[in-house]
């Protein structure tokens, strides 16, 4: 999600919030101007109305936006993850931003919580009621989620929202320590130093989780498990020929674009079409940049890793019959050389038709850098191309590195340290047919070596060979 998305469902959170407490206050009022003429003694507790508007739009909040709102276009299966820090793992083998700000949000979403309670009672002020009503509002949200379908049960999600709220409790107590002052009432400066202690850890843990990645010369692996297989009802075969020995392999590296490098690629493109950039249509992604037209007839998608990109230039709406079909390999070569697109001379040619064409380039070793990749177009009929995607990266030598043998793979296969996503089916039993060592993009760009083991109608296993 888009951080003007997040936003915009942050707003229809809060719109929708604002709309119920405006009605239930409404109500209450109405109620209390009755109780009035028939008692005039009554009295408005502004401080707990504010309060009680608070809790309850922020609950309305929440609501709507972990199960109503934010799912409702989705197709959920009803899925429970038990295992304790899975996501902080996934977010970890990714390293995308959305993954930690997923992470995050988690945490900040419960904030609130903990800063409202104290304030609408005061028996939360004693700090393992609120926490103990943090972890009932998450429970009861997880298991309507699952029983729903409309999210996944997940420890860690329970985990990062009670974790909030003791941030949030910790904050109130900051403030309230400064209220106690301002009045000059006893306080007590240790107990408010304990109260901080969850923010205090949840700030020490992200800061070496990121200073630790950053000073990595390696990024991480997307393959890698985030949750452990439980191999115990597995029955697990091996058929490949392993090695106990651990040879050395190189790491390989590419370039990474920055946005105005980027932004000389997608001019390149726009000034052939003979068209301009409109800058107010730009979309700014974790990993992609995209440029558009003004009309949006013309757009380039460019990754900032490896600088590949997507093309696409005004169609003929009218003819949808244009393409040009049966060119050979020298003809697309030529036509992609116009836009000053170099194709390597080992290439699988494909020919997929209506104008689509396909070059492949799998895995090679040229001029001492790996290549790997394809680039594809869309030929019209009069020799134009209407899109080009250029999704060839090539990696220069970084380093040499002393790697895991095959043998030493097989052994975290046997112990379920692999990720079963790229399974098709685990079943009750695998069979390993065929090991090789293959390469693998990592979250910095490097191309690492990584173990494919090729089973039996189960698909691959990827163990990361470093």
């Amino acid at each position: 999600m888009r951080t003007s998305e997040f936003i915009q469902l942050a707003i229809s959170c809060l719109i929708i919030a604002s709309f119920i407490v405006g009605i239930i206050g409404i109500l209450y009022f109405i109620y209390f101007f009755i109780q009035k003429k028939r008692h005039k003694d009554i009295s408005l507790n502004k401080r707990k109305l504010l309060s009680t508007g608070l809790l309850l739009g922020y609950i309305v909040v929440v609501i709507f936006a972990t199960i109503l709102l934010e799912r409702i276009s989705h197709s959920w299966n009803s899925r429970i993850h038990l295992d304790l820090f899975s996501s902080y793992i996934y977010a970890w083998n990714h390293f995308e931003m959305r993954e930690w700000r997923n992470i995050i949000l988690n945490i900040l979403m419960f904030v609130p919580l903990g800063v409202i309670l104290p304030t609408y009672h005061y028996v939360f002020k004693k700090w393992w009621v609120t926490y103990l009503t943090g972890f009932g509002l998450t429970l009861f949200i997880e298991v309507t989620q699952w029983i729903t379908r409309r999210g996944i049960f997940e420890i860690d999600d329970i985990i990062n929202n009670v974790v909030g709220c003791m941030i949030g409790f910790g904050i109130w107590a900051i403030l309230y320590f400064i209220y106690q002052k301002i009045k000059h009432q006893e306080t007590k400066s240790l107990f408010l130093i304990f109260k901080q202690i969850p923010l205090i850890i949840t700030i020490i843990v992200f800061s070496v989780i990121f200073i630790t990645y950053y000073q990595k010369d390696l990024g991480n692996i997307e393959r890698h498990y985030y949750q452990r297989v439980d191999m115990t009802n597995i029955k697990l075969t091996n058929e490949a020929q392993l090695s106990t020995v651990s040879p050395q392999a190189y790491v390989y590296q590419t370039k990474v674009y920055s946005e105005e490098e980027c932004y000389k690629i997608a001019k390149y493109y726009f000034d052939k079409a003979n068209l301009t950039i409109d800058d107010t249509l730009t979309g700014r992604y974790d990993d992609t940049i995209i440029y558009y037209s003004q009309d949006r007839n013309m757009s380039i998608w460019i990754d900032y890793i490896g600088r590949t990109f997507s093309v696409h230039f005004p169609r003929d709406m009218e003819n949808e019959d244009n393409y040009q079909e049966d060119l050979s390999l020298n003809q697309v070569k030529n036509l992609l050389s116009l836009y000053n697109i170099q194709v390597p001379k080992d290439v699988t040619f494909e020919d997929v038709g209506e104008g689509y064409y396909r070059l492949n380039v799998y895995r090679q070793i040229i001029d001492g850098n790996y290549v790997n990749g394809e680039i594809s177009c869309i030929v019209t009929k009069d020799m134009q191309l209407e899109e080009i995607s250029y999704n060839l990266k090539t990696y220069t030598p970084f380093k040499e590195y002393q790697i895991k043998s095959s043998d030493e793979a097989f052994e975290e296969v046997k112990k379920g340290y692999f990720n079963q996503d790229y399974l098709e089916n685990v079943g009750d039993e695998i069979t390993i047919k065929k090991v090789r060592l293959a390469y693998v993009e990592d979250t910095k760009g490097f191309m690492q070596p990584i173990y494919e083991f090729l089973t039996n109608g189960n698909g691959i296993i990827y163990i990361p060979a470093i």
